[in-house]
Parts: structure tokens; sequence; C-alpha cells
């Protein structure tokens, strides 16, 4: 048996095809990221937080991890689903960001240097290809 070194941010091979609740759950509480949560909350200081970070940071996850090729397709489940809602922090469906907050307000629209300071490894790179 061959047991990797480093295990990548998103292990494809390692998911089931259909996730649970809690498997979904227990994936957003693996990734490491709360230098880059604090990094974005940080940058966006005292600005307007219609759609606060960790909720938007937690729909972009959850787009990677539920194979959703569009964001505004991880959106639409996240409003019917209430259940996938709260695992992210939005309680009610009004909550749930507009498919142009995610990028114009979210964690893409951060320059690079939040992004670098943050200690994220491959979060930049998931930033920029999947919004």
């Amino acid at each position: 048996m061959k047991v990797p070194v480093n295990t990548p941010l998103f292990a494809w091979e390692w998911m089931p095809d259909s996730l649970t609740l809690e498997g979904i759950r227990e994936f957003l509480e693996s990734v490491p990221d709360g230098k880059l949560v604090a990094s974005l909350e940080s940058w966006r200081g005292k600005g307007r937080d219609d759609y606060p970070i960790h909720v938007l940071w937690g729909t972009l996850l959850l787009q990677i991890a539920l194979r959703h090729t569009t964001m505004e397709g991880c959106l639409e489940e996240l409003r019917r689903n209430r259940d996938l809602r709260r695992l992210v922090g939005a309680e009610y469906e009004d909550q749930v960001p507009k498919a142009w907050n995610m990028l114009r307000r979210g964690v893409a629209a951060a320059p690079p240097w939040v992004l670098e300071g943050a200690g994220a490894g491959a979060a930049p790179d998931v930033v920029a290809g999947g919004v």
C-alpha cells in the first residue's frame, strides 16, 4: 500500500461520489483556511458586510466539493437546501450571496497580497479558476 507523503487540498479520488451533509461538514471543517479567512476579513475592513467572508468562502468551497461546474448552480442548490445553507453560515435564503457578489466582493476580488500573506498554499490557484 502506498501512503502519500502530501495530501492534496482537494483529493477527488478519496471523496465519495455522493457526499452526505455530515461528509460536507467534515470537509468544510478540515480545510486549513483560518489564516486565509482572517486575512480576507482584515482586507475587507469596515466595508459592506452584506455577505460575511465565511459565507462567501464556504460557498466557494461547496462549489468545489459538490462539483458544480458553475457558481450559479451551487448558489441555486444553497437557496433550495436549508441544511446545506446552514453549513456555510447562511440561515435564510436571502443570506445566500448572488453570483456577482462572489466575484465582486468575494474571495476572488481580493488582491494577491492578501492571499499570499494568508499562507493558504493552494488557495490562490483555487480562487483564480474556481469562480
